[in-house]
């Protein structure tokens, strides 16, 4: 694929978005459980593992934010998006 055929934010479907966001959201909900067990087990905030789930939840979270504006068509400083 050469630079002017590479895919972006944009190129994501309305529908590609609504069938990607409930994985998302189940990932994301295995970080938010995983952290809460690990802090109710008393892991130490500053260990690299706990760091790394953190970070992760941190990510998954915008991953599914973005997740979520591609299932807008517009609005909210978007612009209109392709149902298909």
């Amino acid at each position: 694929m050469n630079r002017k055929e590479r895919l972006t934010f944009q190129d994501i479907t309305v529908k590609q978005a609504e069938r990607l966001l409930p994985a998302v959201e189940q990932v994301h909900a295995f970080y938010e459980r995983l952290l809460r067990r690990m802090e109710q087990r008393g892991f130490d905030s500053a260990d690299a593992y706990y760091l790394r789930v953190e970070a992760a939840l941190q990510h998954t979270h915008t991953v599914m934010i973005w997740t979520f504006y591609a299932t807008v068509k517009q609005g909210v400083g978007i612009r209109e998006r392709k149902d298909t």
